[in-house]
């Protein structure tokens, strides 16, 4: 019995310093981005920052490109609020996470 008390110590000790995924949410209070069907715009990464990927909750509403420092989102046929989070990484190796709320409006 002696033995299980270290060994179910350290077991407990492992699984506490195990990372964890980290699930990110678009907040209600984040920037809104405003476009019409068939307009585009496009998001400006600091020049210290590239993109490394871009996601679209709704991909039926606008179509987003990542280049470099610069994400192109295209609004499509459709109309509705969706989210954009786009995760880039900085000169430093530092990563970082920008969370948008989208609206497509008809013309």
């Amino acid at each position: 019995m002696q033995r299980a008390v270290p060994f179910a110590v350290l077991a407990l000790l492992a699984a506490c310093g195990a990372p964890k995924p980290v699930i990110v949410q678009t907040p209600s209070a984040a920037d809104t981005i405003r476009l019409a069907r068939g307009f585009a715009t496009q998001i400006e990464l600091p020049d210290s920052e590239r993109a490394i990927s871009v996601a679209v909750g709704d991909q039926t509403l606008v179509r987003a490109d990542a280049d470099g420092s610069v994400i192109s989102l295209a609004a499509l046929a459709s109309s509705g609020e969706t989210n954009v989070i786009v995760r880039s990484a900085g000169d430093d190796g530092r990563t970082h996470v920008h969370q948008y709320r989208l609206t497509v409006s008809g013309r």
